[in-house]
């Protein structure tokens, strides 16, 4: 093991605990200490925060983190505090008082690592900001946002190259996500203008979680869930399709005098932080919730993600699956479908490109046509599921999973 090796491991176990890199990280981190730009495809709970963490800490100026949700930004920075890591957050959260303070701190160097909004990027105040300090190194998180091509588009990620235009020296740039199909890969780079950048594309297989899916009639599904849930024990999620259904489903289990709670992005922010909060802290064993509870959810215990009908994409799925099982232990994931959801989605598909200004871009239309098609096929496939999913992300499985309703069926 090389000094430099050496340095980055004792960093690791000082502030993280860790003994030993996950795969792909020290390559990541030594890239990006190189000087040179990264697009890293690592799968849920592969340590991304580790890869743009510890490179800031051996980096003589400032690192900005682009986050594109504020909840995560400050479970992320209460984290590296209590490691004795110096580092704030810019967002909307904070009252003008707390922007201003934590600005001077900014501006007296007294932080190492700032987490911002990609809304807040391109403010006066923020380039003024960043004009008067040594920016070394810009990580972009869930940087599948910036394409269209992706499943959570955010317009405000396309101008991210027009902040990093704006500061005195170009720093090294890193872009980070779990979930990129390759158009979308291709995309990341072209948008955030990567120089040569060095790719790490790690394995989407999820080993421990297993997949069943069940269609039934529109009006047992709720049922089927309800007796999946009373049946396994264990810290659960309940992705629904709208809020309606959310509430529905959590009046649902509390009536069956299960400890639940709901989450969508109806609710206030302050409503949305005691949520999220209490289930971190397992004062929830079910949370119903929307697509909303998805990215940033870091608790490692979750033992079920359940589905009742499905997202409009693989991306999506595979995104929210890979809340369960992030401690490595084996974790189950459930979908319970009817035709109705089926109809329902191919309906909000025709409706999103008839009412809106997307209705002329016929090229986006077709690639969510092909993206939805996948998912209906991903139902239907009598062959081993996982196999399925690693395909539609790139990576080829020989051997079927044997964790998976059609591999346990003997169907492959």
């Amino acid at each position: 093991m090389s000094a430099e090796d050496q340095v980055q491991k004792m960093l690791l176990q000082r502030y993280y605990g860790h003994k030993d890199f996950r795969p792909e990280q020290l390559c990541i981190i030594k890239t990006i200490l190189s000087g040179r730009d990264v697009l890293a495809i690592l799968p849920t709970g592969g340590g991304k925060s580790v890869c743009y963490q510890i490179p800031a800490l051996n980096l003589r100026g400032v690192t900005i983190v682009i986050s594109p949700l504020i909840s995560l930004m400050k479970d992320q920075v209460d984290s590296l505090k209590k490691k004795g890591i110096r580092a704030t957050y810019l967002n909307s959260s904070l009252d003008k008082y707390k922007l201003k303070f934590r600005t001077q701190q900014i501006k007296a160097l007294e932080q190492k690592i700032i987490y911002v909004s990609p809304e807040r990027l391109n403010t006066k105040s923020f380039i003024e900001l960043c004009k008067n300090i040594t920016i070394d190194f810009i990580a972009v998180d869930e940087a599948h946002c910036i394409s269209q091509w992706g499943h959570d588009f955010r317009p405000a990620y396309l101008k991210i190259n027009n902040f990093i235009r704006t500061l005195p020296k170009r720093p090294i740039i890193a872009a980070f996500t779990a979930t990129a199909t390759r158009k979308v890969r291709i995309d990341i780079s072209r948008q955030l203008k990567l120089k040569t950048p060095k790719k790490f594309i790690g394995s989407f297989d999820r080993a421990n979680l297993s997949f069943k899916i069940l269609r039934t009639d529109e009006v047992l599904k709720e049922t089927f869930l309800f007796d999946l849930i009373k049946k396994n024990t264990g810290i659960s999620l309940v992705f629904c399709q709208s809020r309606k259904q959310v509430e529905r489903i959590y009046l649902s289990l509390r009536s069956f005098g299960i400890n639940a709670g709901f989450y969508h992005a109806g609710l206030s922010q302050e409503q949305r932080k005691i949520v999220q909060g209490e289930f971190m802290m397992t004062k929830y064993r079910v949370v119903a919730c929307t697509n909303a509870f998805g990215m940033g959810i870091d608790k490692p215990d979750v033992r079920y993600v359940y589905h009742i009908g499905f997202p409009p994409n693989l991306e999506n799925y595979y995104q929210e699956v890979g809340r369960a099982g992030r401690d490595g232990e084996n974790s189950e994931c459930a979908l319970i479908y009817s035709v109705n959801d089926v109809r329902q989605r191919q309906f909000q598909l025709r409706k999103k490109y008839e009412d809106t200004e997307l209705k002329t871009n016929r090229e986006l239309e077709k690639w969510d046509k092909q993206r939805l098609d996948s998912m209906l096929r991903f139902l239907i496939t009598e062959k081993c599921r996982k196999r399925f999913i690693l395909r539609y992300f790139g990576e080829r499985r020989k051997k079927p999973c044997n964790m998976c309703d059609n591999c346990n069926s003997c169907k492959t």
